[in-house]
């Protein structure tokens, strides 16, 4: 049974989708797609051997071997420019997701769509998608095992303009999880007060732009919880 973190992620793979799984590690989503025939056009991929070897191991068991391809490799290395149109990157900071993207730019012109889940870097990461071709056409918000996980699904489209709120908490999440959305912010909030005290307390004057930058930033994240 897939988490539901997964599982949400597997949920926006359709069937005319040629995906990269990349960093697929025991390949719990392709099984997903494989056995409930969302799609049978799958490469997965790991920088690693061991996690491709377990994914073998559990799709070999399952009779599944023959309608999926396994590569060893980082990033989108392993993938040929155009032999794929959706890319799942999952279980990484955004910074990383960025700098697998950004390596491998040959690729976003091919790659319609970006199934994608930050630990953190999510600023920087939708940054970068906004700049760079694609529109944010999803997002949700999952909290399991005490962790809050954000999911962004990206398409290449139109420029879609955008402000500070929706770089830190996306164009679709707070109205589609309000609720846990408020929970999730007034986290955030908590975390940023601290940082503000703790610099106030032991920074020093050169660091007084970084308090007014987070002050707002503070401010701003109130008026997101009024509205939720």
């Amino acid at each position: 049974m897939l988490s539901r973190r997964l599982k949400q992620l597997a949920s926006y793979v359709e069937k005319e989708d040629v995906l990269g799984d990349i960093g697929t590690d025991h390949g719990y989503i392709p099984i997903y797609l494989l056995e409930n025939n969302v799609t049978d056009k799958i490469i997965a991929s790991d920088l690693n051997q061991g996690p491709l070897d377990n994914a073998k191991e559990e799709l070999s068991q399952r009779g599944l071997m023959k309608s999926i391809d396994l590569r060893l490799g980082g990033g989108l290395d392993p993938y040929t420019p155009g032999e794929i149109n959706t890319a799942l990157i999952a279980g990484m900071g955004g910074t990383l997701i960025r700098k697998i993207l950004e390596a491998g730019k040959e690729h976003l012109p091919y790659l319609k769509k970006l199934i994608l889940q930050p630990m953190h870097g999510v600023v920087e990461l939708r940054r970068f998608l906004l700049n760079n071709g694609y529109k944010i056409v999803d997002e949700d918000l999952i909290y399991e095992n005490n962790i809050y996980y954000e999911i962004i699904v990206a398409e290449r489209g139109e420029v879609q303009t955008y402000n500070h709120i929706n770089l830190e908490f996306g164009f679709f999440m707070l109205e589609k999880n309000p609720k846990l959305s408020k929970d999730y912010v007034g986290l955030k909030l908590e975390k940023l007060q601290e940082i503000v005290d703790n610099i106030t307390k032991h920074g020093s004057s050169a660091s007084q732009e970084k308090v007014k930058e987070l002050r707002e930033s503070i401010e701003a994240y109130k008026e997101v919880i009024e509205c939720l």
